[in-house]
C-alpha cells in the first residue's frame, strides 16, 4: 500500500499532537503504511560521513479523528539506497556518503515499504593523496604507521587538507617484505623480510566526483635493530643473578634481543663492561677476546655487572640490566694440584695410618678435603686395605696405590688423586725411600781420615732391607769421619710423643756390632740448609740409644735417636778418631720414623 505525499505532510504536521492511546472504545487502529522519519537532515556535505534515519509506521485514528494517522517508531526490516554509489544503507539505517550525487532511501516493516526518502551528497573533491611518511627505513620486526592525507576542492572552489576520509584500498609491491591490510585511512605495515629494494605500498581512493586518486609510499625493511641487551653465563649452567666462589671465575657474555626476534643472539659489536665496584675489591673483570668477560670473585661480598653495546648507527647505545654477581666461599672445583698426606705414606704392619686428601681451593688456599666427599680404594687390598674415611690398614710388607676420589665429579679438571703407601716392617715405620722423592749424599775428610770410604750409598734408600750402603773407616786422627746424610722430600713432622728417627745398620757375617763401633756413631737430624736441630751421640759406646735386636740378619740392629722437632735431612757420621780399629758400617735402610 502506498501512502500519498499529501497524507505524508498532513500525519507528520500531527505527529506533535499525537498521544500514545491509538485506541477508542469499539475502534481498533490498523497498521496503513511506514515512512522515513524526516527530521534527520537529508544532505551530507563530506564523503564518509554517516547519519542513522528511523523508520515510522502509521496507525488509524477513530472516524473523524484529528489528524487522520497516528505514527510509532519501528525496526526496519531492511534498509535500500536506490543509488548505492552515491550512499550506502545498513541494515540498521545508517546511510553513508561514498560520492557526489543524489540517492534515495527506503525502508521496509510489517509488509510495507516507505515510499522514497531523497537524500544528496556534495561534498569536497578529494584531487591528491599525500602519504606521511613517503619513505621509510624500518629495522625488520618492526611495523610503520601510514597517514593519509588528502587535499580537497569545496563547492565553492577553496581547498582543504585532513585525513583522507574516502574508503582507501592498500597494496604492496613485494608483500613478502612489507604487508599492508586492504583497506583503512591509516595502516601499519609489517615488515617480514629483509630487503635492499624498497617495497613500494599503494594507497587508492575513489573521489566524491568518481575520479580515482593514488599515492605510493616507499618502505625499505633493514637490518633488524638491538632493542635490549641481556647478561647471560657462557656455559648456560644459571640464570641471573649469579654466584661464583671466592677466588674463581664464571665467565658472562653480552647477548641482543632484537626487533625480529625475543630470543637473545650474539651481539656483531664491540661491548663494553662495567662492574659497580669499581674499586675490584669484591670482583674482578678480564676482558676477553670474544668479548666476554670473565669475573673473578676477591672477597665476599656482591656486586653488579653491566655490558653496553652500540646500535645499528653506530651512535646510540644500549647497555643491559645490571647483572647481580655474589662472591661465596672457596671451594673445592676439581682436584687439580691435590695431594694425599702423609708424605711418604708408611704404615706397618697391623697398624693403622689415617690418610688424607690436601686439596687448593678456588681461593688459592689448601684445606684437608671432608672424607664424606670422597671413596677410597687400594690397589691391593691384600697389602693395605683402607676404609672410606680414609684410614688404611698394613696387611704385609709391600707397596699398593691409594686412590682417592671426588664423589661429585668435577665439570672440569681432576676428580681423584693417589699416592704409594708403603707397608713396612714393625720397626722402621717411615722409610726414607728414592721413589717417593728422597735423595742421600756422602762425604768423607781425607786429610784426617785416609782410608775413610763411603759406597753404594742410595742402597740405603731403595726400600730393599738386603742390600745396603758401607761406610768404612780406619783409625785416623780426631776429627776424621765419614758419613751418609739422607734428605726427606718435605719436612719430616713430629706427630707423636716419643717419635724416634734413625737407620737400620749391619755388620758383615761374622762381625759383631762392638761397643767400640758404636761409641764412633753420631746421628742428627737436620733443617733444610744442614743446621743441626737434634744429636744424639756417644763418646764411650755407652750413650748411644739401640733400639733392640731386631735382626735383619743375624747382626743387624736399628740404632736411633728421639726426635722433639720437625727436621728435612738425617745424618750418620762414623768418627774416625774415636775407632779403636778400622771398622765397616752397612745401612740397610734410612728412617724418617722408627719404632721403639
Amino acid at each position: 500500500m502506498r501512502i500519498t505525499k499529501y497524507w505524508l505532510i498532513l500525519v507528520i504536521s500531527f505527529l506533535s499532537a499525537c498521544g500514545s492511546d491509538l485506541t477508542s472504545p469499539d475502534f481498533f487502529p490498523q497498521l496503513k503504511g511506514v515512512v522515513v522519519d524526516s527530521s534527520t537532515p537529508t544532505s551530507f556535505d563530506q564523503i564518509g560521513q554517516t547519519r542513522q534515519y528511523k523508520l515510522l509506521a502509521l496507525y488509524s485514528t477513530p472516524p473523524g479523528s484529528n489528524p487522520e494517522f497516528t505514527t510509532k517508531e519501528v525496526t526496519a526490516d531492511a534498509w535500500q539506497s536506490t543509488n548505492p554509489t552515491v550512499a550506502s544503507a545498513s541494515s540498521n539505517g545508517t546511510v553513508t556518503a561514498l560520492r557526489n550525487g543524489a540517492t534515495s532511501i527506503r525502508g521496509s516493516w510489517g509488509g510495507f515499504t516507505s515510499e522514497p526518502f531523497s537524500l544528496s551528497v556534495a561534498a569536497p573533491v578529494l584531487k591528491s593523496i599525500t602519504l606521511d611518511p613517503a619513505a621509510a627505513s624500518v629495522p625488520l620486526g618492526l611495523t610503520q604507521v601510514i597517514t593519509a592525507v588528502g587535499s580537497y576542492q569545496k563547492t565553492d572552489g577553496s581547498t582543504e587538507t585532513h585525513t583522507v576520509t574516502e574508503l582507501l584500498s592498500w597494496v604492496s609491491s613485494a608483500p613478502s617484505v612489507a604487508s599492508v591490510p586492504e583497506q583503512g585511512s591509516t595502516v601499519t605495515v609489517s615488515t617480514l623480510q629483509q630487503s635492499a629494494t624498497p617495497a613500494q605500498i599503494k594507497a587508492t581512493a575513489t573521489a566524491a566526483d568518481g575520479s580515482v586518486v593514488e599515492s605510493t609510499a616507499a618502505i625499505t625493511v633493514i637490518a633488524p635493530e638491538l632493542v635490549q641487551v641481556v647478561v647471560l653465563r657462557s656455559d648456560n649452567a644459571a640464570s641471573p643473578p649469579y654466584a661464583v666462589p671466592r677466588g674463581a671465575s664464571i665467565n658472562l657474555v653480552a647477548k641482543g634481543i632484537y626487533t625480529n626476534s625475543s630470543t637473545p643472539r650474539d651481539i656483531p659489536g664491540a661491548v663494553t663492561w662495567s662492574s659497580s665496584d669499581a674499586a675490584a675489591t669484591v670482583l674482578a673483570l678480564s676482558n676477553q677476546s670474544n668479548g666476554s668477560v670473565d669475573v673473578k670473585g676477591v672477597s665476599l661480598g656482591a656486586a653488579t655487572v653491566t655490558a653496553t653495546t652500540t646500535k645499528n648507527d653506530g651512535v646510540a647505545t644500549v647497555s643491559s640490566d645490571p647483572a647481580n654477581v655474589t662472591v661465596g666461599a672457596a671451594v673445592l672445583q676439581s682436584l687439580d694440584g691435590a695431594r694425599i698426606t702423609p708424605v711418604p705414606a708408611n704404615v706397618a704392619v697391623d697398624a693403622s695410618l689415617q690418610l688424607n686428601v690436601v686439596g687448593k681451593y678456588t681461593d688459592g688456599t689448601e684445606a684437608i678435603v671432608p672424607a664424606t666427599d670422597l671413596n677410597w680404594i687400594s690397589s691391593s687390598t691384600n697389602i693395605a686395605s683402607v676404609s672410606s674415611t680414609g684410614v688404611a690398614l698394613g696387611k704385609v710388607q709391600g707397596a699398593t696405590v691409594i686412590t682417592a676420589t671426588l664423589k661429585t665429579a668435577p665439570s672440569s679438571g681432576a676428580g681423584s688423586v693417589s699416592t704409594t703407601l708403603n707397608v713396612t716392617d714393625a720397626i722402621c715405620t717411615g722409610p726414607l725411600l728414592a721413589t717417593q722423592g728422597a735423595t742421600v749424599s756422602s762425604y768423607t775428610l781425607p786429610v784426617l781420615c785416609l782410608a775413610c770410604t763411603v759406597s753404594d750409598e742410595t742402597l740405603a734408600i731403595d726400600n730393599d732391607g738386603t742390600t745396603y750402603a758401607s761406610l768404612n773407616v780406619n783409625v785416623g786422627l780426631l776429627g776424621g769421619y765419614a758419613e751418609l746424610k739422607v734428605a726427606s722430600p718435605l719436612e719430616v713432622p713430629v706427630t707423636a710423643e716419643g717419635q724416634r728417627a734413625g737407620f737400620i745398620v749391619s755388620r758383615p757375617p761374622g762381625q759383631l756390632l762392638s761397643l767400640a763401633l758404636l761409641g764412633a756413631v753420631t746421628i742428627d737430624t737436620l733443617d733444610a740448609s744442614d743446621n743441626v736441630v737434634e744429636t744424639a751421640v756417644t763418646f764411650d759406646g755407652l750413650r748411644l740409644t739401640l733400639l733392640g735386636a731386631y735382626i735383619i740378619g743375624q747382626d743387624a740392629y736399628v740404632l736411633s735417636m728421639p726426635v722433639t722437632k720437625p727436621y728435612t735431612k738425617l745424618r750418620l757420621q762414623m768418627n774416625a778418631g774415636l775407632a779403636t780399629v778400622a771398622q765397616s758400617l752397612r745401612v740397610n735402610s734410612s728412617c724418617a720414623v722408627a719404632s721403639q
